[in-house]
């Protein structure tokens, strides 16, 4: 009985061992108790926090600057309407060309503009128009059919300046004269038949330049009645216009020699 129980306690103990070394040896394989290789996270990916700097886009070319104008159009803007007294300082603005308009006999029509053609803050050059006429440089040319005429050189055969005969109420084309004074004399007429009198009186239509020409209306209705013309500014009149009764007459002052305007001509008064 005594040696059974000797054996069973031998049993126990020799379990008891075992089971501690296999549990020394199991501490042993795995180290200080760290899952294994095949268990662990792999490692975090590192990434740069700074973003990679993107292309720069190259520069837009610089706009090219306006080309300078050419006189067409600057008569373009010009013969648009005006309000009565106005100015216009640098009508284009950005141009190469600097223009500036001016309306000074209160109507809707520009009367004088300065051209600085650099932008250099000099005026270098200054066109005038009468009413009803065309843009006239200080030389003396006209700007008539989309180019300039020297001073007494007749346009009539390439933008004849028209003006309505009296009975029909039309506009007709005056016919090609030798008369010296034709030109000026035609814009004196457009200006009496077609152009609105205001203030009564207008002194030196033409502005120092050509004849002196001053117009008349003496009954305040809008309509000028009367014009006198000197031609050499000696002062004294060489011609002298008048409309009355829808009749207009050229009198001549040095001869006496008195025409009517019919169906756009000078004819004799009958």
């Amino acid at each position: 009985m005594a040696f059974v129980r000797y054996q069973t306690v031998r049993n126990v103990g020799i379990g008891v061992l075992g089971a501690g070394a296999i549990a020394g040896i199991v501490v042993l394989a795995t180290g200080s108790g760290s899952p294994p290789p095949a268990l662990r996270e792999p490692p975090a990916r590192v990434v740069d926090p700074s973003p990679s700097p993107s292309p720069s886009p190259s520069p837009s070319p610089s706009p090219s600057p306006a080309a300078a104008l050419d006189d067409a159009a600057i008569v373009a803007r010009a013969d648009q309407p005006a309000t009565p007294g106005e100015k216009i300082k640098d009508a284009f603005k950005g141009n190469a060309t600097k223009v500036n308009l001016y309306e000074e006999t209160n109507d809707r029509i520009y009367d004088r503009l300065k051209i600085d053609t650099n932008r250099d803050d000099t005026w270098d050059i200054q066109w005038n128009r009468t009413p009803g006429g065309p843009w006239q440089r200080e030389d003396g040319a006209t700007f008539v059919g989309g180019a300039w005429h020297a001073a007494g050189r007749d346009t009539a055969a390439k933008d004849p300046v028209v003006a309505p005969p009296i009975e029909a109420g039309k506009v007709e084309t005056p016919p090609a004269t030798t008369d010296p004074h034709a030109e000026q004399l035609a814009l004196v007429l457009k200006t009496m038949l077609q152009g609105k009198a205001k203030g009564g009186k207008l002194k030196d239509l033409f502005r120092g330049s050509g004849p002196k020409v001053n117009l008349y209306d003496d009954n305040n209705d809008g309509q000028w009645d009367r014009a006198k013309i000197d031609y050499d500014r000696d002062e004294i009149d060489d011609e002298k216009l008048t409309l009355k009764g829808g009749i207009l007459e050229r009198k001549n002052e040095k001869s006496g020699v008195v025409q009517v305007f019919d169906h756009g001509a000078w004819k004799p008064k009958p």
